[in-house]
């Protein structure tokens, strides 16, 4: 078993769901790769360092709101694709530093269930 896993204390879900993200060397639009409760992966060659706080603004697609949340460099380096692990991606691991309740119960909501 990958140890990556056994470490989550959330399951994370596929997303593309558009973010604007900035730290200490970068602004950058991109889609998040994966969400769960506790981060996201953001796919990209800008990374910032270990430790380094990121602001993410997150816009949800059904209305266009937008939701900041702080967070924290906690890793970087590539990742395997779930489904076919031929495909790797590399970026950074954002773990989010108090979010707001109610992009909590959003997310939950829209995107942190497994498909039908």
């Amino acid at each position: 078993m990958n140890r990556a896993k056994e470490r989550r204390k959330y399951r994370r879900f596929r997303v593309a769901l558009p973010i604007d993200c900035s730290g200490i060397q970068f602004f950058q639009a991109r889609d998040s790769q994966n969400l769960s409760e506790g981060g996201i992966f953001i796919q990209t060659k800008l990374i910032e360092k270990l430790g380094v706080k990121v602001e993410i603004v997150f816009i949800f697609k059904e209305d266009w709101e937008t939701i900041k949340v702080f967070g924290e460099v906690a890793w970087t380096g590539k990742i395997n694709d779930e489904q076919d692990s031929r495909i790797s991606s590399s970026g950074m691991g954002i773990r989010f530093i108090d979010p707001p309740d109610d992009f909590t119960k959003r997310i939950k909501r829209l995107y942190l269930r497994p498909l039908l």
